[in-house]
């Protein structure tokens, strides 16, 4: 009871105006202990990315990352994630950080932190990276930087958190991207795609529920939709209840409908027009609909071998080209795994004029033998989703002069879209 007495009093006095008395004593109560957390809201007041404390006892233990390491007097220190504890102090004015901090720390990962040399995200607007890119070297970073968007996120809310979410949403497609251009084929390394998938998909489920409280005005609705459609396009369930749950204005937008055409055209088995769909979109979007290519592509293999007869053949790069693969090694692979039969023959016997050459060319042929109709195998979709991304790094990012910090934050660099 005198407990209560006490809180009450002390509102009282706030709600007039004055503030608490000061202690006469050895010591000072910490700011946490005079504060009322049933009357207001905490405000942080760390003007910092990492708070003292936590600076001071990670170097002493030395726990630094060298990801926090600049060459400059400034410190790049970024306070880590920790789960809410029972008996830990986390609402202490002093170690929380007021928006425009969490904001200015937000930057300062996908501003310098990204790009730094060798991590798989370094490349300048002519496509050249300062350093190559090492498989550890490109897990440090990500897990580095997953770490730390999980500890900043935890403190925003509004509009903030939306264009917070938005931006972590572009990196989780970006890394898978990364991955698939700098890990190796049979990786072994601390790397999930599952769990990157599932950090994305979190992502968006709150960006949309954050859009129904606040109103579609805030942050960029229509193109996380259109991420959140491409990521599952091979989910009708789920792409049904994402349109349901959303705006008319939203759905009417330009990158959402291309978004539903990629849809339609992977479920209606066209593959021709999936293909011509993905050409048109950014790259962000690309590389979340080629997810999806080794599928449209047995797919299409399948139904060319139902179509033809023995007799009629094929060039590999004709058949490269009208089944979607990102060239003719990955045609012939992709052919082999599904028991098309192909055959080479030297360029100097007879054969027809659009298949010389100076090396053996090699034809596809239908109904030789049985097609496997299982799904493509799985070391043959890992090689195929490389190839992809090397394409699509080339035409779709370098080309354009994009950098990884562009496609992460494109209304900070002037590229929104």
């Amino acid at each position: 009871m005198k407990q209560r007495d006490q809180r009450q009093w002390r509102r009282g006095r706030r709600r007039h105006g004055d503030g608490p008395s000061e202690h006469v004593g050895a010591s000072s109560p910490s700011p946490s202990a005079c504060f009322d957390f049933d009357s207001a809201p905490v405000i942080g007041v760390c003007a910092s990315m990492c708070p003292e404390q936590e600076r001071k006892e990670r170097e002493r233990e030395r726990d630094v990352s060298r990801f926090e390491i600049s060459s400059s007097s400034a410190s790049w220190m970024v306070k880590k994630y920790r789960r809410p504890a029972a008996g830990r102090d986390d609402l202490d004015p002093r170690v929380l950080r007021p928006a425009h901090i969490l904001r200015a720390t937000l930057d300062h990962l996908f501003s310098n932190v990204l790009q730094s040399a060798g991590g798989g995200f370094d490349w300048d607007h002519g496509g050249h990276s300062s350093k190559p890119t090492s498989p550890n070297e490109f897990l440090a970073l990500y897990h580095f930087l997953s770490d730390r968007l999980r500890s900043t996120l935890q403190r925003l809310d509004g509009a903030d958190r939306i264009q917070a979410l938005e931006e972590i949403a572009r990196f989780h497609i970006l890394a898978s991207h990364a991955a698939a251009l700098h890990l190796p084929l049979q990786s072994t390394l601390d790397w999930s795609e599952t769990l990157n998938n599932q950090q994305l998909a979190s992502a968006l489920t709150e960006l949309h529920a954050l859009y129904r409280s606040v109103g579609a005005t805030s942050g960029h609705p229509e193109e996380m939709l259109a991420l959140d459609l491409l990521l599952h396009l091979r989910d009708p369930s789920s792409v049904s209840l994402l349109m349901r749950q959303t705006a008319p204005e939203v759905l009417r937008s330009r990158c959402v409908q291309d978004a539903l055409a990629a849809f339609v055209a992977c479920q209606t088995r066209d593959f021709y027009g999936f293909g011509v769909v993905l050409r048109r979109l950014p790259a962000l979007q690309q590389s979340l609909a080629a997810r999806n290519m080794p599928f449209v592509a047995g797919l299409a293999l399948r139904m060319m071998n139902k179509a033809y007869t023995k007799i009629d053949r094929f060039g590999l790069d004709e058949v490269a080209s009208i089944i979607g693969t990102a060239g003719p090694d990955d045609a012939e692979r992709l052919c082999q795994s599904l028991m098309v039969h192909v055959e080479k023959a030297d360029a100097s016997t007879s054969v027809p004029d659009t298949w010389e050459a100076e090396h053996l060319v090699a034809s596809v042929r239908f109904k030789v033998s049985p097609v496997l109709q299982d799904d493509v195998p799985s070391d043959v979709e890992v090689e195929l989703l490389k190839s992809y991304a090397r394409r699509l790094h080339e035409h779709a990012i370098l080309k354009c002069g994009l950098t990884a910090r562009d496609l992460v934050m494109p209304t900070a660099t002037g590229r929104d879209k």
